[in-house]
């Protein structure tokens, strides 16, 4: 069966940026939506958090898992450089790393990267804009609790396999960038809720799963879509972006 791995990066706490609360709430929501049923049911194994990760860190897990399905999501500060000769996308990933472009922690052939970062325009000088699963103890527990386990157990397994079997389908696409605004735009959060792109995306999942009937894939791009149509209601000068557009690969399943 395909392997996968997870990044979670939150550089919420940067020497000499602003504290961004929303960060560090996005990285706890992508791990617990990842160890949902609802988002492919991933194991621990499978899934590092990290705090203002070195680059060199962060690009040895891309080495290291190379072969695998990576999802790497990142949140914090981020800017866009121009020059002469193009632009390119910044994040503030720790105190003494404030300028690297996001290509460099992004998987270059199979997976999925998400980046919840401002995107303002710096020309000459930079301008900055701005854990574990608990486990179920059935100690004591009665018949029927003991039921509702193996249940929820035989689920998840479930929905491990079907997100799984859809990755393997698509092993060999070409990598796809989520970012959270277009060039020269702020990506907005509530403090206690996290990224406003991060939240919608899940948000999106969640809606499906209600009112879906039957299996199902729910892929990266319908999520995007859904945080798109809703943006407007959270902040009308984002506007999220996709890349490239005819990729997908799961985001959510229902089983």
């Amino acid at each position: 069966m395909i392997k996968k791995f997870a990044i979670i990066i939150e550089s919420h706490n940067v020497a000499g940026q602003k504290i961004i609360p929303g960060a560090k709430k996005d990285a706890e929501q992508w791990y617990a939506y990842l160890r949902s049923d609802l988002g492919g049911a991933w194991a621990e194994s499978e899934i590092v958090v990290l705090n203002k990760p070195p680059l060199g860190d962060v690009q040895s897990l891309l080495a290291e898992h190379s072969g695998d399905y990576l999802f790497v999501a990142f949140s914090g500060h981020g800017y866009e450089q121009v020059s002469y000769y193009g632009s390119t996308v910044k994040a503030c990933l720790n105190d003494n790393e404030q300028d690297v472009a996001i290509d460099l922690i992004r998987p270059k052939y199979f997976g999925t990267a998400v980046f919840d970062c401002c995107r303002g325009l710096e020309y000459a000088e930079r301008i900055a804009i701005c854990n574990e699963a608990v486990a179920m103890d059935s100690f004591g527990a009665t018949c029927r609790e003991q039921e509702m386990n193996k249940q929820a157990a035989i689920r998840q397994a479930l929905c491990r396999a079907a997100f799984d079997v859809d990755l393997q389908k698509r092993q060999g696409q070409a990598s796809v960038r989520m970012l959270s605004c277009a060039s020269n735009e702020s990506a907005g959060e509530n403090p206690s809720a996290g990224g406003y792109y991060t939240t919608l995306l899940m948000a999106g999942a969640r809606k499906w799963e209600q009112g879906f009937v039957g299996r199902g894939i729910y892929s990266t791009f319908d999520a995007h879509l859904f945080a798109c149509a809703k943006m407007p209601q959270f902040n009308p000068r984002q506007h999220p972006q996709y890349d490239p557009s005819n990729q997908i690969y799961p985001f959510a399943v229902n089983v």
